[in-house]
């Protein structure tokens, strides 16, 4: 029967799921890890951090379905879907797509005055 593996990118870990084609799922896991906070009002996270948990999400739903009763069939994954942090605020890479900062994530706040200072300067009705 064919089935995905889906991977949700998230703040605290990294979840994914080989479901098959039914909806039903055959194996999970969860790989967790925890936003940097460098200083007060700061949230930022190192892409190589996501990727690392990708790689194992995806190695360890493999594993986990091989070692199901009957095995499973590597020859029956259709598809990978992967979902993450909901847009964030992208990440600066070099020529080479190597990451050059930490990804500022939704938890953020270092921006506050800046915040202040357009919304004392922004006519929003207007926009």
């Amino acid at each position: 029967m064919a089935c995905v593996i889906g991977v949700d990118i998230g703040t605290q870990c990294t979840k994914a799921l080989l479901v098959e084609s039914t909806g039903a799922i055959l194996v999970s896991h969860s790989h967790g890890y925890a936003p940097a906070t460098p200083r007060p009002f700061w949230a930022e996270q190192d892409a190589s951090v996501w990727l690392e948990a990708v790689a194992i999400g995806i190695a360890q739903c493999v594993a986990k379905a091989k070692a199901l009763p009957g095995g499973w069939d590597a020859a029956a994954l259709a598809g990978i879907c992967i979902s993450g942090l909901y847009g964030g605020s992208g990440i600066p890479v070099d020529a080479e797509m190597k990451p050059l900062h930490p990804c500022l994530i939704w938890m953020d706040r270092r921006a506050g005055a800046q915040v202040e200072h357009v919304r004392r300067t922004v006519d929003v009705e207007r926009l």
